[in-house]
This record gives C-alpha cells, structure tokens and sequence, in this order.
C-alpha cells in the first residue's frame, strides 16, 4: 500500500477527524466508546492530541479504519452522538491512511 499525504478520491477515505470532543475525554476513554460501537478491531490508528498544560485533550482526534466501508459505518454510527450526548464533527482527514499518519 503506498503512503499518501493527499486526499483520497471519493469512496477511498479511511482516516476521519472527530471533533467537538468533551476535552476531559482521555484516549482510552474514546478507545473504549469505539469498541462499544462494535468498531473493535476495526481501526488501527486513534491519536487524540493532549495540551499538556491543561492535562486535556485539544478537542479532536484522528481514527484511521481499515477500509472506507469501515469509515463510512463509523459515520453512521456517530451521527447520534458521542458520549454525554455531544455531538462530533466528523470530516476526512487531509492526511489518509496508516502509514502517512505514523
């Protein structure tokens, strides 16, 4: 699989940006709430940047799945809402794939 820093073409989107995230969230936290979705062992990549002044998280995280068809029911899933009933923002991430965002 080559490594592209680059937008995907429609339909070839794996990697997601989740924003509006509670910022107390912690990365095991959002981890779990993905398995409970029934997402386990559906991604490989999850990053939620932390301010290490604040001890909170920056509000957005990157998931990278393992196929579109994986991304796409990801969506799906979360238009609901996110925990405590916040809801995300969900977009394609401008940098796609597992290899381009190690």
């Amino acid at each position: 699989r080559r490594c592209r820093a680059e937008p995907k073409s429609n339909g070839e989107t794996t990697t997601l940006m989740i924003r509006n995230l509670p910022s107390h969230l912690t990365q095991t936290e959002l981890l779990n709430e993905l398995n409970r979705r029934g997402l386990s062992k559906l991604y490989d990549f999850c990053y939620l940047p932390r301010d290490f002044n604040s001890a909170e998280n920056k509000g957005y995280a990157f998931v990278n799945f393992v196929s579109p068809e994986t991304a796409h029911m990801f969506r799906k899933s979360f238009a609901t809402g996110f925990l405590a009933g916040q809801q995300p923002v969900i977009a394609d991430a401008l940098i796609q794939g597992l290899e381009a965002n190690l």
